[in-house]
């Protein structure tokens, strides 16, 4: 049995990152999401494509060298563990912090976790609970993103400008979440996140799609918050694909920050449909490539059970 961080390509990572000239993120998170996401994935087969795009990446966005020089990680978010496990080998090279859904807070053994790597390595995006379910076990299986607002993550972008570590990000709605038909295939639309950030700070962009061998057979493993102890145990290919990073041009970058200001002093329909138009031009870019590199043959695998 092969865990995910006994794999060649993450030691590989993981031996990079201690080398030095790296910045790699805080012990508690690295060793939390190794032993969460091993736990998840159990016994696999993982290949990481572009390793060299990460990390001549991440040598650039060593923040102790120019903090101005972070990066945001824009994943996949097939599954619920494309995140914290594109964090997980992120956080080897990069300090990041790592996205969680703000209702996550909001049950007590969902929040245990996050308390236990530290909560200066989280930031919280905003989710709500769907109408009608109440039970703490029912809620944590039906929340639902909440509408892109910039203004909600002010407070990250200065940060972000100030720290200079590096955010993972979802680059498209998540395709586990209430009323979501998971076909495991991409959306068609890509997320705001991602864009936002890269234009708002002028940090660029590097794009990562995972896949887990039969995805389209089996859309919800991974997705119910359980552990299937048959699927666990057998094998399974990962792939993990990582682009070269793209920045934004300072035209771009400019542009968009004049769409901010006008947001702030009136937030007039007109500036919200300027910023939609951007950040969909953009994302669109980003979710283009996954589409690109998606394997149809890895993911209608049948064995898979």
């Amino acid at each position: 049995m092969t865990l995910f961080s006994h794999s060649p390509d993450f030691k590989r990572i993981k031996q990079e990152g201690s080398t030095g000239g790296y910045d790699s993120s805080p012990w508690l998170l690295r060793e939390g999401l190794k032993l969460t996401q091993n736990g998840l994935l159990g016994n696999v087969a993982l290949e990481i494509v572009g390793l060299d795009n990460l990390l001549s990446t991440a040598k650039k966005s060593a923040h102790h060298l120019d903090p101005e020089k972070n990066v945001i990680v824009g994943t996949s978010h097939l599954t619920d563990v494309d995140v914290p496990v594109t964090a997980m080998v992120a956080s080897q090279v990069l300090d990041v912090k790592v996205p969680v859904a703000s209702t996550n807070f909001e049950l007590a053994h969902q929040e245990i976790p996050y308390r236990m790597v530290g909560l200066d390595t989280v930031y919280k995006v905003p989710y709500s609970f769907a109408d009608g379910f109440e039970e703490a076990e029912d809620r944590a299986d039906h929340k639902v993103a909440g509408h892109f607002d910039s203004s909600d993550y002010e407070e990250l972008v200065e940060r972000m400008k100030e720290q200079g570590f590096s955010i993972v990000a979802a680059a498209h709605n998540p395709m586990t979440t209430h009323n979501i038909s998971n076909d495991g295939k991409l959306p068609e639309k890509p997320g705001k996140l991602v864009p936002h950030l890269a234009l708002a700070t002028g940090r660029p962009i590097l794009p990562v799609l995972m896949q887990v061998e039969g995805q389209q057979n089996n859309p919800t493993q991974l997705n119910d918050n359980a552990i299937h102890p048959s699927w666990t145990f057998r094998k399974k290919d990962v792939r993990m694909t990582f682009e070269e990073s793209m920045t934004p041009t300072n035209d771009e970058i400019g542009n968009y920050n004049e769409i901010l200001q006008d947001l702030r002093s009136d937030n007039s329909e007109a500036a919200q449909q300027e910023q939609r138009k951007v950040l969909r031009r953009l994302g669109g870019v980003v979710l283009e490539w996954m589409r690109d590199n998606y394997d149809e043959k890895l993911a209608k695998a049948k064995h898979v059970v």
